[in-house]
């Protein structure tokens, strides 16, 4: 397969699954933009391995298969699979660090099996190591071979850690019926009662309260990681704004009458747009 018919595999993919980091790809240079599409469609892949899959060991097999493709790739021997080959082209144009690409799929080994999310700090951890290592991987992408400044770092670790916790209340109803409880046993006043509360679709204002607690947590990290966003590279900003709508997220449940079940956590898509690009062209979110 040649390398622009893996990348418009991924834009594709990226452009139907992922809207907002595909939204977001768009402010990059074309040269970079195949590179993010690459990371992106390598997240859907293993983002939806629990919907994918009949049982966790099925799970685990396709996971594997993923740390296999990685340790592949930097091996220069990489698996035809349109997705592994994109990915291929970005970590050798980019000397992208392997250990990223093993800790998202590591972290994802939680979403295959029915045990609840133990604490908070697990939850934080989680967001690390998901959204938090994808958002540096992009970055990388695009710094144009020069590195990282500490401020940078600083900003990614947060804006990234905001945008995973946002993105858990997004997908709270899309999780709860698929079987995964991502909020922590240590939120919910009583665990097994509101656990199977979730999943059964029946709100609760326990729940409530408990999403609120990550709402919190995710502004928190927001607000850090917007004090010096404008300290940060203009290129790089690409690698960031989908973080630029995690207010909208936040509000949206904090609201006294709201209900996970029945509405959406997320902006209308219009609106994530023009918080992107007020983002990208201002240098503030």
């Amino acid at each position: 397969m040649n390398s622009s018919t893996a990348t418009d595999y991924c834009a594709s993919q990226t452009s139907q699954h992922d809207k907002e980091r595909y939204l977001s790809a768009l402010f990059a240079g074309e040269a970079q933009r195949a590179s993010l599409f690459a990371l992106y469609a390598f997240n859907l892949e293993i983002a939806k391995t629990r919907e994918s899959v009949s049982e966790p060991m099925l799970g685990e097999i396709r996971l594997q298969w993923w740390r296999e493709a990685i340790d592949e790739i930097y091996e220069g021997r990489p698996r035809r699979h349109e997705v592994v080959e994109a990915l291929a082209t970005a970590i050798g144009a980019h000397d992208l660090p392997k250990q990223l690409f093993h800790q998202i799929i590591d972290a994802r080994t939680f979403d295959i099996y029915d045990e609840p999310m133990a604490t908070f700090g697990d939850l934080i951890d989680y967001a690390a190591s998901t959204s938090q290592s994808l958002m540096k991987l992009a970055a990388l992408c695009l710094t144009e071979g020069r590195p990282l400044s500490d401020e940078e770092k600083v900003v990614l670790r947060h804006l990234g850690i905001a945008y995973g916790l946002a993105g858990v209340l997004r997908a709270f109803h899309f999780h709860a019926s698929q079987g995964l409880v991502l909020v922590p046993s240590d939120l919910l006043g009583e665990p097994a009662a509101l656990r199977e509360a979730i999943l059964s679709g029946r709100w609760d204002k326990g729940i409530h309260a408990a999403l609120k607690q990550i709402a919190t947590k995710a502004e928190e990290h927001y607000r850090d990681g917007k004090r010096d966003f404008r300290r940060t590279r203009t290129i790089i900003r690409p690698a960031l704004l989908p973080a630029a709508g995690v207010m909208s997220n936040i509000k949206r449940v904090r609201r006294g009458a709201f209900n996970a079940f029945e509405e959406p956590v997320d902006a209308p898509q219009y609106l994530r747009q023009l918080q992107m690009l007020w983002a990208q062209v201002t240098g503030r979110i």
